[in-house]
Protein backbone atom coordinates (compact mmCIF):
# COMPACT_ATOMS: atom_id res chain seq x y z
CA UNK A 1 0.00 0.00 0.00
CA UNK A 2 1.68 3.28 -1.05
CA UNK A 3 1.82 5.95 1.62
CA UNK A 4 3.45 9.23 2.57
CA UNK A 5 4.62 9.86 6.12
CA UNK A 6 5.22 13.21 7.79
CA UNK A 7 6.80 13.63 11.19
CA UNK A 8 5.81 16.34 13.68
CA UNK A 9 8.05 17.55 16.47
CA UNK A 10 5.98 17.28 19.64
CA UNK A 11 8.45 19.26 21.71
CA UNK A 12 8.34 22.17 19.26
CA UNK A 13 4.55 22.25 19.38
CA UNK A 14 4.06 21.27 15.74
CA UNK A 15 0.87 19.35 16.58
CA UNK A 16 -0.70 22.73 17.43
CA UNK A 17 -0.11 24.20 13.96
CA UNK A 18 -3.43 25.42 12.50
CA UNK A 19 -3.46 23.36 9.29
CA UNK A 20 -2.85 20.16 11.25
CA UNK A 21 -5.45 21.06 13.88
CA UNK A 22 -8.06 21.76 11.18
CA UNK A 23 -7.41 18.29 9.74
CA UNK A 24 -7.90 16.63 13.10
CA UNK A 25 -11.04 18.64 13.85
CA UNK A 26 -12.52 17.21 10.65
CA UNK A 27 -11.51 13.71 11.76
CA UNK A 28 -13.02 14.21 15.20
CA UNK A 29 -16.28 15.54 13.76
CA UNK A 30 -16.54 12.82 11.11
CA UNK A 31 -16.01 10.12 13.74
CA UNK A 32 -18.65 11.65 16.02
CA UNK A 33 -16.06 12.25 18.76
CA UNK A 34 -16.54 15.29 20.97
CA UNK A 35 -13.49 17.42 21.69
CA UNK A 36 -12.17 16.52 25.14
CA UNK A 37 -12.14 19.36 27.69
CA UNK A 38 -11.02 17.35 30.73
CA UNK A 39 -8.11 14.98 31.34
CA UNK A 40 -8.16 11.70 33.26
CA UNK A 41 -4.54 10.85 32.42
CA UNK A 42 -5.50 8.47 29.63
CA UNK A 43 -4.72 9.37 26.03
CA UNK A 44 -7.48 7.22 24.50
CA UNK A 45 -9.65 9.05 21.96
CA UNK A 46 -12.41 6.49 22.36
CA UNK A 47 -12.52 6.79 26.14
CA UNK A 48 -11.60 10.41 26.73
CA UNK A 49 -12.87 12.26 23.69
CA UNK A 50 -10.97 13.74 20.79
CA UNK A 51 -7.89 15.96 21.07
CA UNK A 52 -7.18 18.08 18.00
CA UNK A 53 -3.56 18.79 18.99
CA UNK A 54 -2.00 15.33 19.22
CA UNK A 55 -0.85 12.43 17.04
CA UNK A 56 -1.39 10.11 15.21
CA UNK A 57 -3.49 11.16 12.22
CA UNK A 58 -4.09 9.19 9.04
CA UNK A 59 -5.60 10.77 5.93
CA UNK A 60 -7.03 8.39 3.35
CA UNK A 61 -6.87 10.50 0.19
CA UNK A 62 -8.93 8.07 -1.89
CA UNK A 63 -11.86 8.08 0.53
CA UNK A 64 -11.29 11.60 1.85
CA UNK A 65 -11.40 10.20 5.39
CA UNK A 66 -9.35 11.53 8.29
CA UNK A 67 -8.69 9.03 11.11
CA UNK A 68 -7.65 10.36 14.50
CA UNK A 69 -7.94 7.32 16.79
CA UNK A 70 -4.80 5.17 16.94
CA UNK A 71 -6.83 1.97 17.37
CA UNK A 72 -8.93 2.79 14.31
CA UNK A 73 -5.76 3.58 12.32
CA UNK A 74 -4.16 0.26 13.26
CA UNK A 75 -7.26 -1.68 12.30
CA UNK A 76 -7.61 0.18 9.00
CA UNK A 77 -4.02 -0.64 8.00
CA UNK A 78 -4.36 -4.26 9.11
CA UNK A 79 -7.54 -4.69 7.07
CA UNK A 80 -5.87 -3.61 3.81
CA UNK A 81 -4.50 -7.12 3.29
CA UNK A 82 -7.17 -9.61 4.25
CA UNK A 83 -4.95 -12.61 3.53
CA UNK A 84 -2.24 -11.84 6.06
CA UNK A 85 -3.70 -9.92 8.97
CA UNK A 86 -1.94 -9.26 12.27
CA UNK A 87 -5.27 -9.67 14.07
CA UNK A 88 -6.88 -13.02 13.19
CA UNK A 89 -10.67 -12.82 13.08
CA UNK A 90 -11.02 -15.55 15.71
CA UNK A 91 -8.99 -13.51 18.21
CA UNK A 92 -10.44 -10.12 17.38
CA UNK A 93 -12.53 -9.69 20.54
CA UNK A 94 -9.78 -10.84 22.91
CA UNK A 95 -7.20 -8.61 21.26
CA UNK A 96 -9.58 -5.63 21.32
CA UNK A 97 -9.98 -6.11 25.07
CA UNK A 98 -6.26 -6.28 25.70
CA UNK A 99 -5.54 -3.25 23.52
CA UNK A 100 -8.28 -1.39 25.38
CA UNK A 101 -6.39 -1.94 28.63
CA UNK A 102 -3.20 -0.52 27.14
CA UNK A 103 -5.04 2.34 25.46
CA UNK A 104 -6.56 3.55 28.73
CA UNK A 105 -3.47 3.53 30.93
CA UNK A 106 -2.62 6.89 32.59
CA UNK A 107 0.21 7.53 30.14
CA UNK A 108 0.29 11.30 30.52
CA UNK A 109 0.93 11.24 34.25
CA UNK A 110 3.65 8.62 34.06
CA UNK A 111 5.40 10.39 31.21
CA UNK A 112 5.34 13.89 32.67
CA UNK A 113 5.38 13.76 36.45
CA UNK A 114 7.30 12.48 39.45
CA UNK A 115 6.46 8.88 40.40
CA UNK A 116 5.43 8.02 43.95
CA UNK A 117 8.29 7.63 46.42
CA UNK A 118 11.90 7.90 45.31
CA UNK A 119 12.41 9.61 41.97
CA UNK A 120 14.44 7.08 39.93
CA UNK A 121 13.90 8.76 36.57
CA UNK A 122 16.89 9.75 34.42
CA UNK A 123 18.65 12.88 35.73
CA UNK A 124 17.24 15.00 32.89
CA UNK A 125 13.70 14.20 34.05
CA UNK A 126 14.09 14.61 37.78
CA UNK A 127 12.42 17.66 39.22
CA UNK A 128 9.74 17.75 36.54
CA UNK A 129 6.30 17.47 38.12
CA UNK A 130 3.96 17.66 35.12
CA UNK A 131 2.44 21.01 36.12
CA UNK A 132 4.94 23.04 34.10
CA UNK A 133 4.35 20.73 31.13
CA UNK A 134 0.59 21.30 31.21
CA UNK A 135 1.02 25.03 31.88
CA UNK A 136 3.15 25.40 28.73
CA UNK A 137 0.38 23.77 26.69
CA UNK A 138 -2.20 26.16 28.14
CA UNK A 139 0.01 29.10 27.14
CA UNK A 140 0.41 27.74 23.61
CA UNK A 141 -3.36 27.47 23.26
CA UNK A 142 -3.80 31.04 24.52
CA UNK A 143 -1.43 32.25 21.80
CA UNK A 144 -3.33 30.49 19.04
CA UNK A 145 -6.74 31.51 20.41
CA UNK A 146 -5.69 35.12 20.11
CA UNK A 147 -4.10 34.64 16.69
CA UNK A 148 -7.06 32.74 15.16
CA UNK A 149 -9.97 34.20 17.14
CA UNK A 150 -12.05 34.57 13.94
CA UNK A 151 -11.76 30.90 12.91
CA UNK A 152 -14.61 28.95 14.60
CA UNK A 153 -13.09 25.48 14.13
CA UNK A 154 -9.69 26.50 15.48
CA UNK A 155 -11.24 28.40 18.39
CA UNK A 156 -13.27 25.32 19.27
CA UNK A 157 -10.21 23.07 19.10
CA UNK A 158 -7.79 25.31 21.00
CA UNK A 159 -10.37 26.17 23.66
CA UNK A 160 -11.10 22.50 24.34
CA UNK A 161 -7.38 21.72 24.46
CA UNK A 162 -6.75 24.64 26.81
CA UNK A 163 -9.52 23.46 29.15
CA UNK A 164 -8.17 19.91 29.02
CA UNK A 165 -4.60 20.91 29.93
CA UNK A 166 -5.78 23.35 32.60
CA UNK A 167 -7.78 20.50 34.13
CA UNK A 168 -4.70 18.26 33.95
CA UNK A 169 -2.62 20.86 35.75
CA UNK A 170 -5.17 21.04 38.56
CA UNK A 171 -6.01 17.36 39.02
CA UNK A 172 -3.43 14.90 37.68
CA UNK A 173 -0.07 15.53 39.30
CA UNK A 174 -0.57 15.70 43.07
CA UNK A 175 0.85 12.77 45.08
CA UNK A 176 -2.51 11.06 45.57
CA UNK A 177 -3.32 11.20 41.84
CA UNK A 178 0.11 9.87 40.92
CA UNK A 179 -0.28 7.00 43.38
CA UNK A 180 -3.62 6.11 41.78
CA UNK A 181 -2.08 6.27 38.30
CA UNK A 182 0.70 3.88 39.17
CA UNK A 183 -1.83 1.64 40.89
CA UNK A 184 -3.66 1.30 37.56
CA UNK A 185 -0.42 0.29 35.85
CA UNK A 186 0.43 -2.16 38.65
CA UNK A 187 -3.03 -3.73 38.29
CA UNK A 188 -2.59 -4.09 34.54
CA UNK A 189 0.81 -5.75 35.01
CA UNK A 190 -0.66 -8.04 37.66
CA UNK A 191 -3.43 -9.06 35.28
CA UNK A 192 -0.82 -9.75 32.61
CA UNK A 193 1.24 -11.93 34.96
CA UNK A 194 -1.88 -13.76 36.16
CA UNK A 195 -2.90 -14.57 32.58
CA UNK A 196 0.40 -16.13 31.54
CA UNK A 197 0.30 -19.94 31.29
CA UNK A 198 2.78 -22.23 32.93
CA UNK A 199 5.30 -23.54 30.39
CA UNK A 200 4.82 -27.10 29.23
CA UNK A 201 8.55 -27.54 29.43
CA UNK A 202 9.79 -26.70 32.97
CA UNK A 203 13.18 -25.83 31.50
CA UNK A 204 11.69 -23.14 29.25
CA UNK A 205 12.91 -19.81 30.56
CA UNK A 206 11.12 -16.46 30.26
CA UNK A 207 13.78 -15.51 27.70
CA UNK A 208 12.62 -18.32 25.38
CA UNK A 209 8.89 -17.75 25.78
CA UNK A 210 6.94 -15.80 23.20
CA UNK A 211 4.39 -13.48 24.70
CA UNK A 212 1.27 -12.34 22.76
CA UNK A 213 2.12 -9.21 20.79
CA UNK A 214 -0.75 -7.10 22.15
CA UNK A 215 0.21 -7.92 25.72
CA UNK A 216 3.75 -7.12 24.69
CA UNK A 217 2.65 -3.57 23.97
CA UNK A 218 1.60 -3.29 27.62
CA UNK A 219 4.98 -4.47 28.86
CA UNK A 220 6.91 -2.36 26.36
CA UNK A 221 4.98 0.74 27.34
CA UNK A 222 5.55 0.04 31.01
CA UNK A 223 9.28 -0.29 30.43
CA UNK A 224 9.39 3.08 28.66
CA UNK A 225 7.15 5.29 30.74
CA UNK A 226 6.69 3.80 34.18
CA UNK A 227 9.59 1.55 35.19
CA UNK A 228 11.04 4.18 37.59
CA UNK A 229 7.82 4.12 39.62
CA UNK A 230 6.82 0.46 39.35
CA UNK A 231 7.52 -1.62 42.40
CA UNK A 232 9.74 -4.62 41.90
CA UNK A 233 9.03 -5.91 45.40
CA UNK A 234 6.71 -8.64 44.19
CA UNK A 235 7.09 -12.23 45.26
CA UNK A 236 8.95 -14.32 42.76
CA UNK A 237 9.87 -11.49 40.37
CA UNK A 238 6.99 -12.09 37.92
CA UNK A 239 7.65 -11.85 34.16
CA UNK A 240 6.46 -8.26 33.77
CA UNK A 241 8.87 -6.98 36.45
CA UNK A 242 11.74 -8.97 34.94
CA UNK A 243 11.16 -7.48 31.52
CA UNK A 244 10.89 -3.84 32.57
CA UNK A 245 13.75 -4.13 35.06
CA UNK A 246 11.66 -2.70 37.88
CA UNK A 247 13.99 -4.00 40.55
CA UNK A 248 17.70 -4.74 40.48
CA UNK A 249 16.97 -8.05 42.17
CA UNK A 250 14.90 -9.14 39.15
CA UNK A 251 17.07 -10.15 36.23
CA UNK A 252 15.94 -8.40 33.05
CA UNK A 253 14.31 -10.72 30.51
CA UNK A 254 14.78 -10.76 26.75
CA UNK A 255 11.32 -12.16 26.03
CA UNK A 256 10.02 -12.01 22.47
CA UNK A 257 6.53 -11.00 21.46
CA UNK A 258 4.56 -12.91 18.85
CA UNK A 259 1.05 -12.98 17.40
CA UNK A 260 1.48 -16.70 16.83
CA UNK A 261 1.42 -19.67 19.22
CA UNK A 262 3.80 -19.68 22.17
CA UNK A 263 6.20 -22.59 21.65
CA UNK A 264 7.12 -23.04 25.31
CA UNK A 265 3.72 -22.56 26.91
CA UNK A 266 0.16 -23.70 26.94
CA UNK A 267 -2.60 -21.55 25.50
CA UNK A 268 -2.70 -18.23 27.29
CA UNK A 269 -5.77 -16.97 29.14
CA UNK A 270 -6.92 -13.46 28.15
CA UNK A 271 -6.13 -10.54 30.44
CA UNK A 272 -9.03 -9.24 32.49
CA UNK A 273 -9.40 -5.49 32.74
CA UNK A 274 -8.13 -4.17 36.08
CA UNK A 275 -10.73 -2.70 38.39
Amino acid sequence: MPYESRSLNLFEGETYLPDYVRLRVKGCDDAGLALAAHHSGSTSAGGEGCDACVVPTLYDREAGEVMVDSLRICRFIDEQDGSDRLVPEALDDAIRMEIGIVDNLPNYQMLAAKPPGEDRRPPSQRGKNGIDFATAKVARCDKYLEQFRDDPDLVRAYRAKRDKEFNAKQTLFDPASMTRAYGIMEAALGAFDGGLPRPRNPGCSARRRRWPICSGSLISRASIISAPGISGQTAGCPPSRRFIGADSSCRRSGARFSSGPAPCSARRRPISAPA
